[in-house]
């Protein structure tokens, strides 16, 4: 089957179109994302990310329906509330940027959203919000790494802690140039934000946080069954993350396949360690999925003795991040 953006875009305004006659509640739905991309397809695959807003507090929060094997929707459901501010939301990096970046409105009573809309953009690329926002990704950074001293946490915890750590930090560089960066295309973008406001050398210090340095196509390749046996343990848990349902393995998996096939083993590497730290927080530690997770973390120089000296190489990181950030304030007149 042949999957273009069209078809992209028919099969989201199909679904809004079937929620809109079983959930009388939803105020507003519209699509942001990859599809809105030139290219949205990344490894034969993609997601289609639908944000539904509702009059009063949704059941769930996040859900993943299928289309086919190579496409399935990620579904947001938001409450009227998280807007009531839209002023405030032009310092949320994420959801700001969401709606002031040209999302493709599906639904709007009474033209709610392009209301709200309206109210987050104006002044959005003013200096001293881009800045907010970049500030914002940073405090989560430093709030993820001072979490990390809580001695009573587990080993998987604080590496979850410490990658959202390193992810906050980028993302709050990437965020004085455009939008924060996805996972699934974090290390293919962000070499180029950073040289964008000559900060280079941030790139290389994260691959050193994350001991990427020696990956290479074959020692990636060689991890991925054992990998995927994570993913698909933590994926059948009960209680797990949205970002770890079955549908999102060949989400990831296609897309790691697709670097390594182009020789982009740090593009590669960012996903297929950052979900696998995530799934193996969902696990026993004495499960053998976990074991083998720690035993290959361990190997690379981010097992439990050397997290100490990781955290401390990781608050130098983040004050050289926060540096970068005052040097461009500075210049832009934040």
């Amino acid at each position: 089957m042949r999957i273009t953006q069209d078809f992209l875009l028919r099969t989201a305004n199909d679904h809004v179109s079937k929620r809109i006659k079983t959930e009388r509640d939803l105020l507003a739905a519209y699509l942001v994302g990859s599809v809105l991309q030139d290219e949205p397809l990344l490894g034969g695959t993609t997601d289609i990310d639908i944000i539904l807003i509702h009059a009063g507090e949704p059941k769930v929060k996040r859900e993943m329906v299928r289309v086919n094997d190579e496409i399935h929707l990620d579904v947001v459901h938001h409450s009227e509330s998280l807007y009531q501010q839209p002023r405030a939301l032009r310092s949320d990096a994420w959801l700001g940027t969401a709606i002031q970046d040209h999302p493709t409105l599906l639904y709007d009573v009474r033209h709610w959203f392009e209301f709200t809309q309206a109210s987050v953009g104006s002044q959005f690329y003013r200096a001293d919000q881009i800045m907010a926002r970049a500030r914002s990704l940073m405090d989560s950074a430093r709030t993820a790494w001072a979490e990390m001293n809580e001695s009573r946490l587990s080993y998987v915890k604080k590496m979850r802690k410490y990658m959202a750590a390193i992810e906050n930090a980028a993302n709050a560089v990437a965020s004085l140039e455009g939008p924060p960066l996805a996972r699934r295309r974090f290390m293919a973008e962000l070499p180029l934000c950073c040289a964008s406001i000559n900060a280079s050398g941030l790139t290389t210090g994260l691959v050193n946080l994350l001991e990427m340095q020696d990956v290479s196509v074959e020692s990636l390749s060689a991890l991925l069954p054992e990998w995927e046996k994570t993913f698909r343990a933590a994926g059948g848990q009960e209680q797990t993350s949205p970002d770890l349902h079955p549908l999102r393995l060949e989400y990831y998996r296609s897309a790691i396949h697709a670097y390594l096939d182009d020789g982009q083993e740090l593009a590669a590497a960012y996903p297929l360690f950052f979900t696998w730290a995530k799934a193996a927080s969902y696990l026993l530690a004495t499960s053998p999925e976990y074991i083998c997770w720690f035993n290959i973390l361990k190997e690379m120089g981010l097992g439990k003795e050397q997290l100490p000296d990781k955290m401390e190489a990781l608050d130098a990181y983040l004050d050289h991040v926060e540096e970068v950030l005052e040097d461009w304030g500075n210049k832009a007149g934040a």
